[in-house]
């Protein structure tokens, strides 16, 4: 099998793949976890939006979007290994 077969096999593999069990025990649900990414979605695009380029931020909300930037984008990688 070529490599370009196997990579197109894994793709339609992960459509039809059954849910995993990534959970540690007595977490919330990940129906729990799309509604927070759903506000997620919606409050960081509300926040672009009302930022420019310009603007002059306390340091507490360059904090705080920084360190959510950053844990995000830790679950996405941590998922992503996971989920192969």
């Amino acid at each position: 099998m070529s490599s370009t077969t196997r990579k197109t096999s894994n793709r339609s593999a992960n459509k039809t793949r059954k849910a995993k069990d990534l959970s540690y025990k007595n977490k919330p649900s990940s129906r729990m976890i799309k509604s927070e990414l759903h506000k997620i979605v919606k409050y960081s695009d509300k926040l672009y939006h009302c930022i420019h380029d310009n603007d002059k931020l306390p340091g507490w909300v360059k904090k705080k979007i920084l360190n959510s930037s950053k844990n995000l984008s830790d679950v996405y990688h941590y998922l992503d290994y996971k989920m192969m």
